[in-house]
């Protein structure tokens, strides 16, 4: 049975907790090991700076032992930005026999997206986010996801370049940890609304402390979808997994 580690890139137990909850009945045919990275990692993740320290101190624990960590078929990256772990663990396996498939929660709640806008559709699709500095990060990554990398010496307004059927991305200025807290639903659900307001059918929840909010977010705004990005990557894993394994 293939076996994924679903991994946490911030020190959070809670957030892990919370994601291991989501998944009473996981992927028939794959084993789920989930996993906070090391204390040395930040708390959260806010800015890229922190995402490449969260990445450093997850490859150092690897590193240290890899029968222990590097011994999975799947790696799941759960934070919602193009993390740089994700990038590091493909280059680690990329020469191997059988490579292991890596992926991140962004891509897989964009390629879900993607599937169900543009072309002959006319529905649109856009992502809640924590905090109040992940608008500009996410808009580049969306942009390039759609579009490829670009030159970072060239000037580029990520946001008003995405595609009309991609929005720009709404921060609701609530720490990745506060997410959860009843509390600050309404402020979430103010950013539903302005979703709503654009024409957006399709809600990523971009970040993983947004967890398990999609069922009570589908029971107020029934006429949305809502991605739950951590759920979308774990099955989407699983798929690739089995995937590849049939090559």
């Amino acid at each position: 049975m293939p076996r994924l580690l679903i991994l946490n890139p911030n020190s959070s137990e809670t957030i892990t907790s919370t994601m291991a909850t989501l998944v009473a009945h996981p992927s028939p045919g794959c084993e789920l090991t989930f996993m906070t990275a090391p204390p040395d990692a930040p708390a959260s993740i806010n800015n890229p700076q922190e995402g490449m320290q969260s990445a450093a101190a997850c490859m150092r624990l690897f590193r240290s032992d890899p029968r222990k960590y590097l011994c999975y078929d799947g790696y799941l990256i759960c934070c919602f930005s193009d993390h740089p772990l994700v990038y590091q663990l493909r280059d680690y396996f990329k020469n191997m026999p059988n490579p292991s498939e890596v992926v991140g929660i962004f891509q897989c709640a964009m390629s879900y997206a993607l599937t169900h806008v543009g072309g002959a559709s006319k529905d649109k699709a856009g992502i809640i986010t924590s905090g109040n500095s992940w608008k500009p990060l996410l808009d580049k990554a969306v942009y390039e996801l759609i579009y490829g990398a670009q030159d970072p010496s060239k000037r580029i307004d990520f946001t008003r370049g995405l595609p009309p059927y991609f929005l720009a991305t709404e921060e609701s200025g609530v720490g990745v940890l506060e997410l959860a807290d009843p509390n600050n639903y309404e402020i979430l659900t103010s950013k539903i609304k302005s979703l709503r307001e654009k024409g957006v059918k399709y809600v990523i929840l971009g970040c993983a402390g947004l967890s398990n909010l999609d069922g009570k977010f589908k029971q107020d705004f029934g006429d949305m979808e809502f991605i739950d990005s951590v759920k979308c990557g774990i099955e989407t894993l699983c798929g690739y997994v089995r995937f590849s394994s049939k090559k």
